[in-house]
């Protein structure tokens, strides 16, 4: 069964990364070409240049440049969807797609702008029967995945607490936060508390990020989440750090192993397992998945579940409390909280 695959969002520069772009369609495609039987079949950029630039680099001819998306799927009938483009539009472009027949999407993370497009997006790829995944590939990371296998075989006991640093919450945080979903059995959060640091302005796509936050939840299952972004310093010492009830267990420590084991009765190990391109292992799965209608652990709900704690968080800092879920609001509580001045951060550039 060959799948053929479009590509929508290429990006200006595959070169030049940062809070502007990340030019991930060149590195799904890439990742596309490294599975069998997968083939690229055309490119959607609003801005035409970048979308003939794309098609130049994997040779897919002019009749596979597209600046619209309904035109793409139309013409050119691709049975999955890469998803690359800022999150203020993910939701659109993933309707369009769902609607127009295709029948796998493979979206960039952050899910969307805003917890009503989050939300919107994926119920609609579901009214489709979509496969709708989301790339938060680091779950194909090899130390988060024997930390998990580790976890799951009662390294550190039963788990009771899960930490994680990150950046920030929005952009980089959902990977963190994505990550202790995947060491808790992926269950929703119960309730969040947060408080944050906004002074200098820091947008990543188009979408505010904070400065510096502390936030809190219960899993429904009672396990205990915190994450700390930005500050002056990592608190933890590491990406992630789970505490069980016979020790605990950190993740990509710095500057140390990719996975740390320290038990309460003196035992512990240490793991560096080699590294390898957690894109193409998560392209790989995503097409596995859809080739025998299975699911994969990039699954939207799974994506979802970290996303509410994110707007939640925000959220519980706009209403000063702690915030039950699940989440019953419509926007980015951030973004309007800069946007009624309720927040003002500072534009160093000006």
């Amino acid at each position: 069964m060959t799948v053929t695959v479009a590509v929508i969002g290429a990006g200006a520069d595959p070169d030049t990364v940062g809070p502007e772009g990340f030019s991930m369609g060149y590195r799904h495609a890439e990742a596309i070409q490294s599975i069998d039987e997968c083939t690229l079949v055309g490119v959607a950029d609003i801005v035409e240049e970048n979308a003939v630039a794309f098609a130049d680099a994997y040779d897919l001819g002019d009749e596979a440049v597209f600046t619209d998306v309904a035109e793409l799927v139309d013409e050119r009938s691709p049975d999955m969807v890469t998803v690359a483009v800022p999150p203020h539009v993910h939701a659109d472009v993933v309707i369009e797609c769902a609607r127009g027949g295709v029948e796998a999407i493979h979206c960039e993370k952050p899910i969307a702008a805003t917890w009503a497009d989050s939300r919107l997006l994926c119920q609609e790829a579901a009214r489709f029967g979509v496969q709708l995944t989301f790339n938060h590939q680091r779950r194909f990371k090899p130390s988060w995945e024997l930390a998990q296998e580790l976890l799951a075989d009662g390294a550190v006991g039963d788990i009771e607490r899960v930490e994680t640093y990150a950046t920030n919450l929005y952009d980089w945080g959902t990977h963190c936060l994505d990550a202790l979903g995947f060491f808790t059995d992926d269950v929703p959060a119960d309730w969040v508390l947060a408080g944050l640091d906004y002074r200098t302005e820091n947008v990543w796509f188009g979408v505010h990020n904070e400065n510096h936050a502390t936030v809190s939840w219960e899993y429904e299952n009672g396990i205990h989440g915190h994450a700390f972004t930005g500050g002056p310093w990592n608190p933890l010492d590491c990406r992630h750090r789970i505490c069980g009830s016979e020790g605990e267990l950190r993740v990509d420590v710095t500057d140390g192993p990719g996975i740390d084991v320290r038990r309460y009765d003196g035992d512990g190990s240490t793991h560096d397992p080699e590294g390898a391109d957690a894109i193409q292992l998560a392209m790989a799965e995503v097409v596995t998945a859809y080739r025998t209608d299975g699911t994969s652990r990039l699954a939207a709900t799974n994506a979802l579940n970290g996303t509410e704690i994110i707007f939640a968080a925000y959220e519980s800092v706009r209403q000063r409390g702690r915030v039950e879920l699940p989440l019953e609001i419509e926007d980015h509580p951030l973004e309007t909280m800069v946007s009624e001045g309720t927040l003002t951060p500072v534009d160093t550039d000006d």
